[in-house]
């Protein structure tokens, strides 16, 4: 057989002719054919075209036999009406073509057989065509639309498709001369390691042997004198020593673990096989409640007296404390039926003095708290104070004060007696620079002595963003003892609030009406404006 070598550029007076199939065939060689795949998933999905009688193929490669194929673009391909009566099976198939007539690798639906079995159809593989399936999908008689369901994705099956792969074959003769190396080093110390733990079981089991062997010895010695002699009578008289020992303990009901069921609601009565009639001192018993009680609980066993059911602290039990199908343990102290392990006493704590998502018992039981506590953060706390961990931020109590000037109160408005109308709002305002909480003061000189034996009354009220703030109106009467009153409330005002004082007088009064306002916190700062 001849050489054969490929692939050399031709030279002066020796060309090489190199052929597409002999590119193929060298490709060929080497990588199988199907599909070209990025991470594992191949491309040339096939998807229905909803509503209509077309499959698309979505952009991909494959390498078939060596030769290349590459879609860039959608490709919708459109199959043919069922039959009215029967279905169909179509495959979409990716043909390579090697005829001279042909010479391509292109996308077709191969419609199958109809029948009332539908298979889909065979595909071509021989010398010169060589088919992959992307897909089958079955036509449903009588219809004019593909079923997006009845589409199969075959990409992935190796006998019609795959993804591309190498087909060249990695020798192994030194991979088994490693395994073999590393098995016969693993085989000698498993081995090793097996003899070792049987001399170690070995070397354990006789040491038990021996122990058990001292037991034994030491047991047949206790009863040598029992088996010695009249040995019928020694056995006897061991018999009559055990029994008295169980009839004691029979009788001694302090030392049983007594249980019962409780009927009744508070009165409760239990009934117990071979109980005491006469109940002694430190004689426990544990229930099964048949009724949540409603007030305080009584107990009587066996027909014995009545005796109450009380707390380790003396106090009775409340109401509710034993539930409907609680088992609860009491033990007799010589007085009452003492109630064992109740968890403690409780406070007086309630859930909303619990912190909101911890929990706290109490007598009804694990409760969920409710207090909360989300707005306790540094800004909302005097600088310098702790409370639950955190430290405030907010500034001390500020010095100084910023003054409202008052209106002019010559065109104040005036009143006829006591019939508040209209309110005259101060000329100057003050605007609020930062958020916070201020201290607004304000106070009222005196009046003087009545006029015409007539006395005369002023009021003064404040105002935010030209709103009255409920809480601030007063007053002032004149009479001839009467000094300036003095008003002050902290409040919460907001950056650009505007703070304003207004006024009522009658008509013969001249009064002097002045507001303060000074920030509880050295970083509030306020603003005097003109208004009017």
């Amino acid at each position: 057989m001849a050489e054969i070598f490929k692939f050399f550029n031709s030279a002066p007076g020796d060309e090489r002719w190199h052929y597409a199939s002999d590119f193929a065939d060298y490709f060929a060689n080497v990588l199988s054919s199907g599909l070209l795949h990025k991470d594992g998933t191949p491309n040339l999905q096939v998807k229905v075209n909803a509503g209509t009688m077309q499959t698309y193929i979505e952009a991909g490669e494959a390498l078939i036999q060596g030769y290349q194929y590459q879609n860039t673009l959608p490709l919708f391909l459109t199959h043919g009406l069922p039959e009215p009566n029967l279905d169909r099976i179509d495959r979409i198939v990716l043909r390579l073509d090697k005829r001279n007539n042909a010479r391509y690798i292109k996308l077709f639906v191969k419609e199958g057989a109809s029948a009332a079995n539908p298979v889909p159809p065979t595909l071509q593989r021989d010398q010169y065509v060589f088919e992959l399936s992307l897909a089958q999908i079955r036509l449903t008689k009588n219809t004019s639309t593909l079923e997006p369901l009845k589409l199969v994705d075959e990409r992935m099956k190796q006998d019609v498709c795959g993804i591309v792969y190498s087909l060249i074959s990695v020798p192994t003769s030194v991979f088994q001369q490693q395994w073999d190396y590393w098995f016969n080093n693993k085989k000698q110390t498993f081995e090793d390691d097996l003899v070792a733990w049987q001399v170690q079981q070995k070397n354990e089991f006789e040491t038990w042997q021996v122990e058990q062997e001292q037991e034994f010895l030491t047991w047949f010695e206790s009863i040598k004198d029992i088996l010695s002699g009249d040995v019928a009578a020694n056995l006897a008289e061991r018999i009559a020593s055990l029994e008295q020992t169980v009839d004691t303990h029979l009788d001694d009901s302090v030392k049983h673990n007594n249980y019962g069921f409780a009927v009744g609601t508070n009165m409760m009565s239990v009934s117990l096989p071979n109980g005491p009639s006469i109940l002694l001192e430190g004689f426990t018993l544990r229930f099964k409640k048949e009724h949540t009680n409603t007030g305080a609980v009584y107990l009587r066993v066996n027909g014995s007296a009545i005796i109450g059911v009380r707390k380790n602290n003396g106090a009775a039990i409340g109401a509710g404390e034993f539930k409907a199908g609680g088992v609860y343990t009491v033990c007799y102290d010589g007085r009452s039926f003492i109630l064992q392990g109740e968890g403690g006493e409780y406070g007086n704590a309630l859930v909303g003095d619990v912190r909101k998502g911890k929990t706290i018992g109490t007598q009804d039981g694990i409760k969920t708290g409710t207090l909360d506590l989300t707005n306790l953060i540094p800004d909302n706390i005097r600088q310098g104070v702790t409370i639950d961990g955190v430290t405030g931020a907010l500034g001390v109590v500020g010095v100084g004060e910023n003054q409202i000037l008052p209106w002019e109160y010559s065109s104040m408005p005036r009143v006829d007696g006591s019939q508040l109308t209209s309110w005259k709002l101060s000329d100057y305002g003050t605007r609020i620079d930062k958020s916070g909480r201020y201290r607004v003061k304000w106070h009222m000189s005196k009046l003087g002595s009545p006029s015409g034996g007539v006395y005369l009354t002023v009021y003064s009220r404040l105002y935010k963003n030209n709103v009255e703030i409920p809480g601030t109106q007063n007053q002032i009467t004149s009479d001839t003892t009467t000094n300036d009153v003095y008003y002050w409330m902290d409040m919460d005002l907001k950056a650009g609030d505007i703070l304003r004082i207004g006024a009522l007088t009658p008509s013969d009064s001249r009064p002097h009406i002045y507001a303060y306002i000074d920030g509880l916190f050295t970083d509030l700062t306020v603003t005097n404006i003109k208004q009017v």
